[in-house]
């Protein structure tokens, strides 16, 4: 069973309370490391959205701007914040909610569905859960005053009673009240009837707000400001602790509608934490349990958890604790903490029922009162399916057979199973003799003996048809009820069926831990060969079957089984331990090939530590061994190889790339102006030099008349001065080429060469 503490006013003593043995409980909320200012929205009498960054005692504008819908500028009127999201309403419109994502580059806003509400809505908070609450003032209409709320989380509205006061303009949440800005006062909302709000602080004709507005003051505590309409010096803060206004804001050069913060929703600059829960601790066999703490801050902050000071986490969630002292701690990325010491101990719960039995068998006049132990307090208590209370005393009883239950404040339970009997029959019975059944078969018995006349006695077992019956055969191993019936009186009772078991057989379960990561652990029963036909297996409460032998089993505990042909069953647990493969440090160097060497590539790899000695494969296979790999002479490209280690497992795949070192004579395209075909091998050949990074090259040359008398597609084959077989005559020649340079662009060149004889 799972145990949570839970913090439904978003109030940390809420759940605290319910944890054991309280030593200190210490709620820190430092100052950020860096003041920083915060960003507040308000709108104007134009409809304008102004970003303003508030900090300290100014206010700066950052932006102002129009929202649009469906391409067309919408104006915001009453205006509320939760977290990155803007919702609002609009006079432009016939009603609505409008919600816009202020981190998006788009000012196109998006209409909830289902939202319709009057022109006339004036007031806006929202709740940390995502629900909209709204006030609506619609003057033309005999003056409605409708209290509205919308959740966003399933898009339904819903209209509540109307106000018992005129709604002047915004709604905000402090602590757990949502208060309203109305005529001379701010009221207390009751979200559950609106129509019983009340005054919850006076303002006097001086002050009349459009806008309630809430900014942090440090980690843990706020500022709250009203904003008047029509005035310049509109703003002005508020001490709703001691419901007193204190003087004039910071200045403001706006005529505003509404304003709103991210921390209107009743939260503050630092994280709370809103509960922790415990997976496991009501086991009283389980000495280790999984905590999870749940905590929330209003901006999009990063939260890190700790326990006890090691190293902290962003998940909130520490498995397999112990029972002991516990200092939690919560740290936002803006340097707010909140933390909490307590000391959490084994789960005892148990409980002695006493008993008062029924005075006659017509009269419900029996008690049961459950005298319950244990810690972890308060308990509630509860009688066969009815509802958890604090009272431990369940009165005016029938005589019968009563399941009742303990639970404390982590929702662990405890049951028993008591017996409410009846005086009459008090003596009557005499004994219950039963004999036990063999392991799990149906052969248990029941034989009952009374005193004096029972001639009128009729008795039924687990529900039968009553019968004048005494003894009962086929009966399960376990508990039953009993229940004898004499007129209009009943007695019920509840027996043990024993089981007797055969002598467990010397077995044992050999376990094949995990090699490499695949799934491939395995379970061998042993058991004499001799034995093996009257007893079968079963894994993690499957079906029994003759197998002795379980494969492809991942790491983890199993549960094995034995049963013989009696139907007497032994138990055993064995793990199969995952595959622990320490990692090789890797000591790699490369050097990238170059213009001048093209095969001048070259990868060396020294391995340390891990699982030695480790061998390196690529595609064709292996290539090296012993730790370490040298590959020369390598061409530009990927290369890829598999790091293997003494097991016969794939570590790791290293893949080195080798681009061109693009340093030496990479961009160059030359042609001597010269050459002498005479056969002394000295510039016999006319051959372009160039780039070997170059493609699609392409050289020709031409006579006087134009007439190409050599062409090749890469040049590198050299033109010796002949044409169709014959010697040309010397002199100059004209040649051209072609080719896609270094960055894929179609190059141009041509010039002259002198042939010399």
């Amino acid at each position: 069973m799972n145990a949570s503490i839970k913090r439904p006013n978003r109030q940390l003593s809420d759940w605290l309370k319910y944890l054991p043995l309280i030593l200190i409980l210490a709620f820190l909320l430092g100052t950020p490391a860096k003041s920083q200012a915060q960003r507040v929205f308000f709108s104007d009498g134009p409809g304008h959205l102004a970003e303003y960054a508030w900090h300290a005692d100014t206010l700066r504008l950052i932006d102002s701007f129009f929202l649009k819908y469906s391409g067309i500028d919408i104006g915001v009127f009453s205006l509320c914040q939760l977290k990155d999201t803007i919702y609002f309403t609009s006079t432009y419109t016939t009603g609505g909610i409008y919600r816009w994502v202020k981190n998006s580059t788009s000012k196109e806003v998006e209409l909830l569905p289902f939202s319709t509400i009057g022109r006339y809505a004036n007031s806006m908070a929202i709740s940390p859960e995502g629900i909209i609450y709204m006030a609506d003032y619609n003057p033309f209409i005999n003056e409605q005053r409708p209290f509205w709320s919308y959740d966003t989380r399933i898009m339904k509205l819903t209209r509540h009673s109307d106000l018992p006061f005129i709604p002047r303009g915004d709604l905000l949440f402090y602590k757990d009240k949502l208060l309203l800005a109305s005529s001379s006062m701010i009221a207390e909302i009751n979200t559950a009837n609106p129509a019983d709000s009340k005054e919850f602080m006076p303002l006097g004709s001086e002050y009349s707000f459009y806008g309630l507005i809430s900014i942090p003051k440090n980690c843990a505590e706020n500022k709250f400001f009203g904003i008047r309409a029509g005035y310049f010096d509109s703003v002005i803060e508020l001490d709703l602790e001691n419901k007193k206004v204190l003087g004039k804001g910071p200045y403001l050069a706006l005529s505003v509608n509404d304003g709103a913060s991210s921390y209107d929703i009743g939260s503050h600059l630092g994280p709370t934490i809103e509960g922790i829960s415990f997976k496991g601790i009501c086991n009283p066999d389980n000495d280790l349990f999984d905590m999870q703490i749940n905590a929330k801050i209003a901006d999009n902050l990063t939260l890190f958890y700790s326990v006890n000071g090691n190293p902290p986490n962003k998940t909130g969630f520490f498995p397999a604790q112990p029972f002991q002292r516990y200092h939690l701690k919560v740290t936002a990325e803006n340097g707010c903490i909140a933390d909490t010491i307590f000391v959490l101990e084994p789960v005892a719960l148990a409980t002695t029922p006493v008993v008062q039995p029924t005075q006659s068998c017509t009269r419900p006049n029996g008690s049961i009162n459950l005298q319950a132990k244990g810690n972890y307090l308060p308990f509630q208590y509860l009688l066969q399916s009815g509802v958890w209370s604090r009272n431990p005393v369940f009165d005016s009883l029938s005589a019968g057979i009563y399941s009742v239950g303990v639970k404390n404040s982590f929702g662990c339970l405890h049951f028993d199973t008591v017996i409410v009997s009846n005086e009459a029959w008090f003596g009557r019975v005499n004994a219950l003799q039963t004999t036990p059944a063999l392991c799990t078969a149906n052969n248990g018995t029941l034989n009952i003996t009374m005193q004096g006349s029972y001639n009128t006695v009729m008795t039924a077992v687990n529900g039968s048809t009553p019968a004048q019956k005494f003894s009962y055969d086929k009966l399960f191993p376990g508990i039953h009820k009993l229940t004898l019936f004499d007129g209009d009186c009943r007695f019920d009772t509840l027996f043990n069926i024993g089981k007797e078991v055969t002598n467990p057989p010397a077995w044992q379960v050999l376990p094949t831990h995990q090699l490499c990561k695949d799934d491939n652990g395995s379970l061998a029963v042993q058991l004499a060969n001799a034995l093996k036909p009257y007893y079968t297996t079963s894994l993690n409460g499957n079906d029994f079957s003759a197998s002795w032998q379980y494969s492809k089993l991942a790491p983890g505990r199993y549960s094995l089984r034995i049963r013989d042909s009696a139907g007497c069953a032994w138990e055993d647990s064995v793990q199969i331990q995952p595959y622990l493969q320490p990692t090789a440090a890797v000591l790699a160097n490369t050097t990238m090939p170059d213009c001048d060497v093209p095969n001048g590539g070259r990868i060396s790899v020294q391995l340390s530590g891990g699982r030695s000695p480790y061998t390196f494969t690529d595609s064709s296979g292996q290539i090296a061994g012993n730790n370490s790999l040298l590959q020369t002479g390598l061409k530009t490209g990927v290369y890829n190889y598999k790091l293997i280690n003494a097991d016969g497992c794939t570590e790791a795949t290293l893949s080195y790339p080798l681009p061109f070192n693009l340093t030496g004579r990479c961009d160059y395209f030359y042609v001597p102006n010269a050459f002498t075909p005479n056969a002394d091998r000295l510039n016999d050949y006319l051959r372009p030099q160039y780039s070997i990074l170059y493609q699609e090259v392409r050289f020709r040359i031409f006579n006087r008349y134009g007439e190409i008398v050599y062409e090749h597609q890469d040049g590198k084959a050299g033109w010796d001065g002949n044409y169709k077989g014959k010697q040309l005559p010397a002199g100059a020649y004209i040649w051209s080429s072609t080719y896609l340079d270094l960055d894929g662009n179609r190059k141009k060149l041509k010039g002259s060469v002198m042939l010399i004889r």
